[in-house]
């Protein structure tokens, strides 16, 4: 059985090597691939679940750094540990 880490890993992995491909095939055809950019939303969303992340703006943001290459996959965990100890749970429950 593979390990939750081990899981969030790949996925994240996956999505950062889908985010390539888009790029590659936006710059050869000079289109946008709308059904690529909805798998890539809901890979984004379900590596937000995976880390246990709240689905906020900086969690997704973080989420992008990685897939884009900005930051390496520990610094994506490093990232999204703090953003999760300092985001107001309470506060978000109260405003859904």
């Amino acid at each position: 059985m593979i390990s939750k880490a081990e899981l969030t890993k790949t996925v994240a992995e996956i999505t950062r090597g889908l985010c390539g491909k888009i790029d590659a095939m936006n710059n050869l055809m000079g289109t946008e691939l709308y059904e690529y950019f909805t798998e890539m939303d809901s890979l984004t969303y379900l590596l937000s679940d995976l880390l246990g992340a709240p689905t906020s703006d900086m969690s997704l943001d973080i989420i992008d750094d990685y897939v884009t290459g900005r930051i390496e996959y520990d610094e994506l965990i490093a990232q999204m540990t703090e953003a999760i100890a300092s985001f107001d749970w309470k506060g978000y429950a109260e405003n859904e």
